[in-house]
């Protein structure tokens, strides 16, 4: 179990307190299913466009402090950026 993965996804700057859930076809979205998979995907995730703010995209194990490399894939039909940052 501690080995499961998944991810959160939050409209807004990392670590801001005005971080928001993310609504998708009128319902909230925060997090993918923990599974024992060496891949998470959602597939038909669409997100709305959002201006002068960011999605954040976390990564995340079931079992706090598990470390490990991911992989992480996006794909749109528009120009966007995708912008790593270092843990504090």
């Amino acid at each position: 179990v501690g080995a499961m993965m998944g991810f959160y996804l939050l409209q807004g700057s990392k670590g801001s307190r005005e971080s928001s859930t993310v609504v998708v076809d009128g319902k909230r979205w925060t997090e993918t299913d923990f599974v024992p998979l060496h891949h998470v995907g959602i597939s038909d995730l669409s997100l709305p466009p959002v201006f002068n703010e960011s999605y954040v995209i976390m990564p995340a194990t079931w079992e706090p402090n598990k470390c490990g490399r991911f992989l992480l894939s996006v794909s749109a039909d528009c120009e966007f950026t995708l912008q790593g940052e270092q843990e504090s």
